[in-house]
């Protein structure tokens, strides 16, 4: 792209090769080759983002999902996470106490924390003689945030009478991010690379994936034979909401072709165990160190794929390039752990020990 001085300078030379002299800075010629230099520069950078934005493979942002929509394709958006939240009380009800729908509670651990949120998607009722319920509920707001570990929701944002306390018995899981350019891109040329016809694998694949709050899918032909077709999803290292199961087989089952069998179900967690010992470059803090290991392999669990394979060399390298880690060793898993086609492994736990330090 060429910047306003490279133009101007242009213009200049280009007028003195045609007349035989410079013109003056302060002249009236002077100044109006600097006011077209400003406005061809402006039009120039224009341009450049023109390219950018007329190929699918640099297009960010709205042009990016024009160029989405052409293949049929949707951005996702973020995705609620969904659990249970259990009201207590320290003594058997007197009579049954109800609570209403709507209930709003949060986790407590932090000022940052308040702000995530999670209410009860139904009524739920403490029979009398009875000291709690458990009562379906979700996030406020959706993305990965919202996803939470057991026990991390306390806070009783709406008061209820009767209550003392509130917690979450199971994690809230279910929560997925916007979809990000970067994904949606891998969507879009990927639909190039294997054109949906209506019965193939593309198709069926690109259809279970145009739902929000689904981050990858397997697609098994013949799963019980001959005529039949197997569609197994998952979210964010988690399974999707059942009522989502459920809609996607309801519309796959309008659209599929004749005489063909499609059966969609989550896929199958496999939670694995990270053991790990780690030693930090001289200066670094070990707890931060630790804390950044632990981000790293939730990340790479998490782009893991329904049917993607666990290996070692995946794990080693999300850690390989994290800033301050002098050296580390995998102890567990020991080997490669290849998946079945309904498999999803996820991370279940993380143990991270200091290594000595070998100079």
């Amino acid at each position: 792209m060429a910047t306003y001085e490279q133009i101007l300078t242009a213009m200049q030379q280009e007028y003195h090769k045609q007349t035989g002299f410079f013109a003056d800075d302060a002249s009236d010629i002077g100044i109006r080759l600097k006011v077209l230099a400003t406005q061809l520069s402006t039009l120039d950078e224009h341009l450049e983002s023109l390219k950018t934005q007329v190929f699918p493979q640099t297009a960010t942002d709205l042009q990016l999902d024009y160029h989405a929509q052409t293949r049929g394709l949707q951005r996702k958006k973020a995705t609620v996470s969904l659990g249970v939240l259990r009201f207590s009380r320290e003594t058997p009800a007197p009579s049954d106490i109800i609570i209403p729908a709507g209930v709003v509670c949060s986790v407590g651990k932090s000022d940052t924390d308040l702000n995530l949120r999670f209410e009860t998607t139904e009524q739920g009722v403490i029979p009398v003689g009875f000291t709690y319920v458990d009562i379906p509920a979700q996030s406020s707001e959706g993305g990965t945030l919202a996803n939470t570990a057991p026990g991390a929701v306390t806070v009783m944002i709406t008061p209820v009478q009767a209550i003392s306390s509130v917690t979450n018995p199971i994690a809230f899981t279910g929560g997925s991010d916007r979809e990000t350019d970067k994904q949606l891109r891998a969507r879009l040329m990927s639909s190039f690379a294997t054109i949906s016809n209506g019965t193939n694998a593309a198709f069926y694949y690109d259809f279970a994936m145009g739902f929000d709050g689904v981050a990858s899918a397997k697609v098994v032909p013949r799963v019980n034979g001959r005529g039949t077709v197997g569609v197994y999803v998952a979210g964010v290292g988690a399974p999707v909401p059942d009522a989502l199961v459920t809609e996607i087989q309801k519309q796959l089952t309008d659209v599929k072709e004749i005489n063909v069998d499609v059966t969609v179900a989550n896929a199958r967690l496999h939670p694995v165990d990270i053991t790990l010992e780690i030693a930090g470059a001289s200066g670094v803090n070990y707890e931060h160190l630790k804390a950044a290991c632990e981000h790293k392999l939730t990340e790479y669990f998490h782009a893991l794929r329904v049917g993607q394979n666990l290996l070692l060399a995946g794990v080693l390298d999300a850690l390989y390039h994290i800033e301050g880690l002098y050296n580390y060793k995998l102890i567990t898993p020991v080997k490669d752990i290849q998946a079945e086609s309904d498999v999803l492994f996820t991370l279940d736990s993380t143990t991270i020990s200091r290594m000595a330090v070998v100079i």
